[in-house]
Order: C-alpha cells, then structure tokens, then sequence
C-alpha cells in the first residue's frame, strides 16, 4: 500500500503473528495440557521423595479421604487454565481481527492497481477472482469466532467441569465410604469430560490458523 506503508505493514504483522500465536496457544492445552493432566498419577509413591531427596522434611500428606483419587488436582488445575485463556483469548482475538479488518478496509480503498479496486468495489467477483480485501475480512471473521465458539458449542462442556469442581470441594468435607464411591465417579466423569474438552478445544485452534492462513492468502495475491 503507497498511502500508510508504515501502517499497513504493522497491521499485517500483528495480524499474522496474533493468528499464529493464539492458534498454537490454544493448540497446546489440547496437545499437552490436558494429556498431561490425564497421566497425573492417582497413587503417588512417596518413597522417592525420602530416599532421593534427604532435605525434604514432609512427603506428600496420605491422611486426606480422598487422596487417592487425582480428580481434585486434575480439575483445579483444569479450572486455572480455563480461567487464565478465558482472560487472555478474547483481547487477543479482537486485536487480531482489528488489525484484519484495518488491513481489508485498506484494501478496498486502494487506488492501486486499478483492478483490484474495480474487484473490491463490485458485489461479485470478476472472473472468479476472490481480491485480497475478502481474504482479509474472512480472516478477522474465523480469527473473532473462537470467542462465540466458546461461549456456544464448548458452553456445555465447560458448565459440567466447572459442576465438578465444585463437587470435589464438596466431598472434600465429607468422609466415609460414600464419598469415596462418589470420588472414583467424579474422576471417571472427570477424564470423559476432558477428552471431550480437548477435542473441542483442537477444533476451535484451527479457526485463527484458518483465519492467519487467509491473511497471508490476501498478502501474496
């Protein structure tokens, strides 16, 4: 672009760069975290804590009702998670889109090259072709939406977790035999759920992959 060069190409890279980084951001809790979370050893052995590390006073406390089950620690940290990109995604995600759609109003008021404008000022493609200015805009549309896609088709999934978090800390001020059984069903529930979660969550990575792939679809052209 000959009118803000300076601008234009900022806005491309905070485009580009938001898109990768909120992709492989939110990637990464279905690839490592939530895997992760699943192998945490229900029945930690504290042996090792004694015999490899002789300044270690404490080993883990056993006394607990409910030690033995790894729902609270795998879903209080689950919670964390979710509250953390909870509060970090959507900023991201409309500074990112903000940038695509700076970058596709620009476009559609460039004078240069005189094709390209008679592309982006007419309702329909000329020959099929699609100009940068609509890849631009998909681009910011696919970026935004993991926003809504949270609040719509993870909603469900994220309300029974959080449902289950607050049962642990309910058994935790129980004992006995009961809360037990209902321990060992949480922490069956708990595993489906996040698997789901997971997947969920994979899915909603690939819209600002998507959304970074459009944009720099709309660079090359």
């Amino acid at each position: 672009m000959t009118t803000h060069p300076l601008a234009y190409r900022t806005a491309q890279a905070i485009g580009f760069t938001g898109a990768a980084w909120l992709s492989g951001n939110i990637a990464s809790q279905s690839l490592i975290t939530i895997p992760a979370l699943l192998a945490i050893d229900p029945d930690p052995d504290p042996t090792p804590y004694l015999t490899d590390h002789p300044n270690h006073i404490t080993a883990p406390p056993t006394d607990h009702p409910n030690h033995n089950t790894a729902t609270p620690t795998t879903l209080r940290i689950w919670k964390r998670i979710s509250t953390a990109s909870s509060t970090q995604t959507p900023p991201v995600a409309a500074g990112t889109a903000a940038a695509f759609v700076y970058l596709a109003w620009t476009v559609a008021r460039a004078v240069e090259p005189p094709l390209l404008q008679q592309v982006l000022s007419s309702s329909r493609s000329i020959g099929g072709y699609v100009g940068p200015g609509w890849w631009y805009a998909a681009a910011a549309v696919l970026t935004v939406g993991v926003v809504p896609f949270t609040a719509v088709v993870m909603r469900g999934t994220d309300c029974e977790l959080v449902r289950l978090v607050e049962g642990e800390r309910e058994r935790e001020k129980g004992a006995g035999a009961e809360a037990e059984a209902e321990a060992e069903a949480a922490a069956e529930r708990t595993s489906g759920l996040l698997k789901r979660w997971a997947v969920l969550n994979a899915v909603r990575s690939l819209l600002p992959l998507v959304g970074g792939l459009c944009g720099f679809a709309a660079a090359v052209i």
